[in-house]
């Protein structure tokens, strides 16, 4: 969509893989479905892994990296500018 153009490749990734927390959310909301042990189980998975890939993100960001450096890495940010 147009809106992922906008933002880092790690943001949208984030975006689209809590897309399934959602729908159960809304789920259990709107039409009162129950959750298990087995779907409490993979929603900390899937936040788990949303929380690792910021922290990684970070780590690896260097925000005096030069982007035509090839042995740095540059903030996500800065490769849209």
């Amino acid at each position: 969509s147009i809106a992922f153009k906008q933002v880092p490749a790690t943001d949208a990734s984030i975006i689209l893989t809590t897309e399934p927390l959602f729908a159960a959310a809304a789920g259990a909301y709107l039409l009162g479905e129950t959750f298990g042990a087995s779907d409490y189980v993979g929603a900390s998975l899937i936040v788990g892994a949303c929380v690792l890939a910021v922290l990684l993100d970070d780590e690896a960001s260097d925000p005096d990296c030069d982007v035509q450096d090839p042995d740095c890495t540059p903030p996500t940010n800065m490769l849209y500018k």
